[in-house]
């Protein structure tokens, strides 16, 4: 398995990434790292529509927190 190119540090828990033009990061993440972890907050983010639909609507995925 290879790892995505070093990314650029997007903080996705910050108010100036949201407050400010988030469009080039997300195009950033779109494509060369779909499945993003932020290591600083220790989170994922899905960036692509179709990865973000299929784990809802998949009986075969098993989330951690559903309801």
């Amino acid at each position: 398995m290879t790892r995505p190119p070093a990314g650029p540090g997007i903080d996705l828990m910050s108010g100036e990434f949201f407050g400010s033009d988030p469009f080039p990061a997300y195009a950033w993440m779109r494509e060369h790292a779909p499945v993003y972890h932020d290591e600083g907050n220790d989170l994922w983010a899905l960036t692509r529509h179709a990865d973000v639909k299929s784990p809802g609507t998949d009986p075969a995925v098993e989330l951690h927190q559903r309801p």
